[in-house]
């Protein structure tokens, strides 16, 4: 096992200094996305686009103070703050992401109100080429809200990596017709975009129970030919035992992969009995048959005391390196002791198939400290 960080909080935090109430979204972001760059050693022209990009997908709103209430019931976090950092690392080049939630000048945002800042920001983005909008285009009207069951209208995700252009993508809310027409939202999407066959095997290996979720559908914003589309599944599985069987079917899959994954750092003998797993279904142009990948999300601050039970379980699992990019990257955001609740750390991924495991760890902002669920 790798040797933990010795420093507080306060010695890697960017973000510390006035309270979260009285600081601005923007100003928030910006600063927890370079201390992120520069907890994972990226180079400094990555701070320099999250400087440009988080402006650019905030918009109006980068200037709006936190406050004390939640501008939203967001799904994503638990508070309500309406964006949340991720990092990459064990991969072939570490990653910062942020996915926020389009706020509207009225409040509260609701899905209806977010659809429309959130196609006001895409505009935006196409025009300083940023974007290429049209797969999200020809899906445009299959998921804009409505319906009560809509959790969202639409989410915006941006990655920065060394050596590129970053890359945005969409989220969408295949609810918004109502949960008993999920299945047929999503399987009319895939069809227009190409993916039908996708779909049938979907539908036949992975949500063949029209009960298993599909909270959210994602496209890479982009024409290059590995350009993704991604299908975000609760997972069937009450335990990691019979997890990994759901999975089987992933081509390139090794069995055992989530169980050793889950039990690394959940524990063995975890139940999911608050929130289950997701699964994310991924694939390209190159191959829309099938999934060319799949990523198993595990619900991680269900399952522990606190944050720093998580790090340490971390450190077990990865090598040293890339545990220790992972603990600095956590130390940059938290805006307290990781001892003292769970939460910060959300949710962890880690990819299915040959090759490195491309962990990723999803990071709260706590602007409302809402009760982990």
């Amino acid at each position: 096992m790798t040797k933990l960080i010795d420093q507080t909080p306060e010695d890697l935090n960017q973000v510390n200094g006035p309270s979260l109430a009285e600081q601005w979204f923007g100003d928030v972001a910006t600063a927890g996305m370079r201390a992120l760059c520069k907890a994972l050693e990226l180079p400094d022209d990555c701070r320099e686009t999250a400087d440009q990009l988080v402006p650019a997908l905030l918009g109006d709103w980068y200037s709006r103070r936190f406050g004390i209430t939640p501008p939203t019931s967001t799904d994503i976090t638990d508070d309500g703050s309406p964006f949340e950092y991720s990092v990459v690392v064990a991969a072939p080049r570490p990653e910062v992401r942020l996915l926020v939630e389009p706020q509207s000048p009225q409040q509260p945002t609701n899905p209806v109100s977010n659809w429309v800042a959130g196609w006001a920001t895409l505009r935006s983005l196409e025009e300083q080429g940023l974007v290429d909008l049209s797969s999200a285009e020809i899906v445009r009207d299959l998921f804009e809200p409505r319906s009560g069951d809509a959790g969202f209208g639409l989410w915006l995700g941006a990655v920065i990596r060394p050596g590129g252009q970053p890359m945005i993508k969409a989220y969408f809310d295949p609810n918004t017709d109502g949960a008993d027409n999920t299945y047929l939202v999503v399987a009319e999407a895939m069809e227009r975009l190409g993916y039908a066959a996708g779909w049938t095997w979907l539908s036949r290996h992975a949500l063949e129970n029209p009960r298993i979720p599909i909270p959210f559908v994602s496209l890479d914003l982009t024409d290059a030919d590995d350009s993704r589309i991604k299908v975000y599944g609760g997972a069937a599985a009450r335990d990691a035992a019979s997890l990994d069987d759901y999975l089987i079917p992933l081509p390139g899959y090794v069995p055992g992969t989530a169980r050793k994954f889950s039990d690394d750092l959940l524990g063995p003998g975890t139940i999911f009995d608050q929130r289950r797993p997701l699964i994310c279904w991924g694939m390209t142009s190159r191959d829309r048959e099938r999934p060319t990948q799949g990523t198993l999300h595990l619900p991680v601050r269900c399952h522990v005391d606190n944050d720093q039970t998580l790090v340490r379980r971390i450190h077990r699992m990865l090598p040293a390196s890339d545990a220790q990019a992972l603990e600095r990257a956590v130390r940059a955001v938290a805006n307290r002791p990781l001892t003292a609740d769970s939460g910060l750390i959300a949710w962890v991924s880690r990819k299915l198939g040959p090759g490195a495991p491309h962990v990723t760890a999803y990071l709260s902002v706590e602007g409302y400290r809402g009760t982990p669920a």
